[in-house]
């Protein structure tokens, strides 16, 4: 027969072992999730630097074009002017003109666009 003190230290042996390579496991897990927060935190930044670096390219080309536009209309519009002959007042009044022009042009495509979205419309309940 076996030594019940026997038993009992290498159960309790056995049982010690078990825990410890426990506690061990867990402070691993532990580690690497720490580990993985770590690691997604940084892509996080990195992808946040590279969002802000795209959108502060983006504004910049933007602001260049611009900037382009704007001096290539205001210089074509002075041209334009000198060649005519036009003063100051005449030049306003032209670009008052050419303004109301745009916004009836841009009505007429609206309500050229409205008008052909019913019509599809139309066509589609009338071909159900």
């Amino acid at each position: 027969m076996a030594n019940p003190r026997q038993e009992e230290k290498l159960t309790q042996a056995t049982e010690d072992a078990a825990r410890r390579a426990s506690e061990r496991t867990a402070e691993q897990t532990r580690r690497i999730g720490e580990t993985a927060v770590e690691a997604g935190q940084e892509v996080a930044r990195a992808g946040a630097d590279l969002f802000q670096q795209n959108a502060q390219a983006l504004q910049t080309a933007l602001r260049f074009g611009l900037d382009m536009t704007t001096a290539a209309m205001g210089r074509s519009t002075d041209q334009l002017s000198r060649g005519l002959g036009l003063s100051g007042d005449e030049v306003q009044e032209a670009a008052e003109t050419v303004e109301s022009s745009r916004r009836m042009a841009d009505m007429s495509l609206k309500t050229a666009d409205d008008t052909a979205r019913r019509m599809a419309q139309t066509i589609e309940r009338r071909a159900a």
